[in-house]
């Protein structure tokens, strides 16, 4: 083999291990990610900050950054409107959505509390993991809500209405929280 099979060579196996690394740090990654998550929803790792009980607002208010600020009046009024919705819908109790879920979710709307959460989508869970009860997809456990005096994760705040409204007008088309998983052997943890 001569000088350009060795150069040739030495850069496909070059291109190669940097091929490998960075599969095997995004399997890590995504193995780290659904451990934190998975520890988030079986309340074994608790969040520094209880958004169910403070929600994102107050103290919160300037976790804006300035490029995002030129925006916020749209985002107040969207937010307002979406709270004046959400008022009826989740203040009031009807079927299996009761005033003791009221209770444990709060006065502090989803549209107020969750909104400034931004959720990546991934519509292949691992199993174990919760899934939406509307989408299919992966849950997250930031977005959870008491619904039948079980607590269910959501993938948006639209999902976790839809959900509510469907308690409230069809309580047998909801299953138990527990249903609610994706099928499969969970990973085993290192």
């Amino acid at each position: 083999m001569g000088t350009t099979g060795k150069v040739i060579a030495f850069f496909v196996t070059v291109a190669a291990g940097a091929a490998g690394m960075g599969y095997w740090d995004h399997t890590i990654q995504q193995f780290q990610q659904h451990m934190v998550e998975k520890e988030l929803a079986d309340q074994v790792l608790q969040p520094a900050v209880d958004v169910h009980k403070i929600g994102l607002h107050g103290p919160w208010a300037d976790v804006l950054g300035e490029d995002e600020a030129w925006s916020a009046p749209k985002d107040v009024q969207g937010i307002e409107d979406a709270n004046a919705k959400a008022k009826s819908i989740f203040s009031t109790p009807g079927g299996a959505y009761t005033q003791k879920d009221i209770a444990l979710n709060g006065t502090t709307p989803p549209y107020e509390r969750f909104h400034r959460i931004r959720y990546q989508f991934a519509m292949r869970p691992f199993p174990g993991q919760p899934i939406d009860p509307i989408l299919k997809t992966k849950a997250s456990p930031a977005f959870s809500w008491f619904v039948g005096g079980q607590r269910y994760h959501f993938a948006s705040i639209a999902s976790m209405e839809e959900f509510v409204i469907r308690a409230k007008k069809d309580p047998s088309s909801i299953l138990p929280a527990d249903q609610y998983i994706e099928p499969g052997t969970p990973q085993k943890e290192a």
